[in-house]
């Protein structure tokens, strides 16, 4: 069984500790701290979650977001769209044309690494029913 990789894109260091200390064993994990560099870096080490910052200092995240879902990535990589503000919440969007969710950049440990569990549970589940 090969092991999960999830990749975090964010310009915040404390966030990318945050979700690299609650993931612990779950996954290999990368970082990114600059959206320039996502796009090429996705084709080549084929994460299968993305934890990204929607407001990145570098590159709009909603047109980079369209932008990775533009790859055609096969199997397409979830991603974790993360947020802020009081609406923040962490929900997990089963819809597999659209492997879309949000992550609240205030969840606390546990909860990022169930989300991220749950993810790779029904991304497993998915893949085994297409093959």
């Amino acid at each position: 069984m090969t092991v999960a990789r999830v990749l975090v894109v964010d310009d915040d260091m404390t966030f990318i500790r945050r979700v690299t200390v609650s993931l612990g064993s779950l996954a290999d994990i990368e970082s990114l701290s600059s959206g320039e560099d996502l796009l090429g870096y996705v084709q080549v080490w084929r994460p299968d979650v993305i934890v990204l910052n929607l407001l990145l200092d570098d590159r709009d995240g909603f047109q980079l977001l369209e932008e990775l879902l533009g790859l055609n990535l096969l199997p397409a990589p979830y991603v974790l769209c993360s947020t802020t503000g009081p609406a923040a919440k962490t929900r997990v969007c089963p819809c597999a044309k659209w492997p879309v969710g949000t992550i609240s950049r205030g969840t606390q440990l546990q909860q990022i690494r169930e989300t991220v569990q749950a993810v790779l549970e029904s991304r497993s589940e998915l893949l085994a029913a297409v093959s």
